[in-house]
């Protein structure tokens, strides 16, 4: 598992040689926590999606998931930290690394630093209970 702790969405500043290394040649699933800045952080994060779907398409990524996290059912408090979880599954790691290191992903990726007050991206694989 690769995780990237972003604050002020500070993805230009991930490893990618420690990317290469953690996530080895399995397919990865990225899962996505997000915190939206107040006012507005969930708009600019609707006008990041919007603008990052080519790059994702461009490198054969799919979105598996996208919702809202409104309750806790099991744990403490009544609410995650987070306001939002996104599920993106990537056909190898070097395709998450072609896409997030890439000049014109960077710019659109500033919308994705303005909307957020945090994001956890967090890099897995999928792994049957059963094993």
């Amino acid at each position: 598992m690769l995780r990237v702790t972003q604050f002020a969405g500070q993805v230009r500043q991930l490893d990618v040689g420690v990317a290469k290394v953690m996530l080895g040649g399995v397919a990865p699933h990225a899962v996505d926590l997000l915190k939206f800045n107040q006012p507005g952080g969930r708009e600019r994060y609707l006008q990041y999606g919007a603008q990052a779907a080519p790059h994702l398409e461009r490198v054969g990524a799919t979105v598996r998931y996208g919702g809202l996290a409104p309750a806790i059912i099991i744990g403490e408090g009544e609410r995650p930290w987070w306001d939002a979880i996104l599920i993106v599954e990537y056909p190898t790691p070097a395709a998450f690394i072609d896409m997030v290191t890439t000049e014109t992903y960077g710019k659109v990726h500033e919308h994705r630093a303005a909307a957020l007050d945090r994001g956890d991206l967090i890099a897995t694989s999928i792994w049957s209970i059963a094993d």
